[in-house]
């Protein structure tokens, strides 16, 4: 996993849900965060999208509901561009 998006992935989750740097360390995925519901979810693609200058395609959405899975999407979408 890439240090540099890992980081500014787990700041746009702190940025989006108003945690706490100390909470952004912990393991994050959908569900384990209040406000991290579905619509919760929605908010963070767009802040993500915003964030890295990609856009998931609507088939991804149900598979990035955790750190790993979002870094490993952006990753592989950046290098497409």
């Amino acid at each position: 996993m890439t240090p540099d998006i890992e980081h500014r992935v787990r700041q746009t989750i702190i940025r989006t849900f108003n945690l706490s740097v100390e909470d952004g360390t912990k393991e994050l995925r959908m569900g384990s965060l209040p406000g991290w519901d579905s619509l919760g979810h929605m908010r963070l693609v767009v802040e993500l999208e915003e964030e890295f200058g990609v856009s998931f395609p609507a088939y991804l959405l149900p598979e990035i509901l955790h750190v790993e899975s979002i870094v490993r999407e952006i990753q592989k979408l950046q290098s497409e561009q």
